[in-house]
């Protein structure tokens, strides 16, 4: 996956995968009810997920819901797979 422009401390850029982690651990749901709305080919419960997504984790609400346009289940499946 790539990277993100959300960047650390020391100006290092955060890959998607590393945002979802995070995201898991400060989060009410996890990365794993996305993964199972993907498996499902559930867009709409997705999307549902990714509006909870608090609003520091924008950038990753934004390239999750670029996924879901684009009908990429498969990626956001790998993307979550590894949380």
């Amino acid at each position: 996956m790539g990277y993100t422009k959300a960047e650390n401390l020391a100006g290092e850029f955060y890959s998607l995968e590393k945002l979802c982690e995070i995201l898991s651990q400060n989060w009410q749901h996890s990365a794993a009810a996305i993964k199972m709305a993907a498996i499902a080919v559930d867009s709409d419960r997705i999307m549902e997920l990714i509006d909870e997504i608090p609003s520091n984790y924008l950038i990753l609400a934004t390239e999750l819901s670029t996924l879901v346009r684009k009908y990429s289940f498969d990626k956001i499946i790998a993307l979550t797979e590894k949380l």
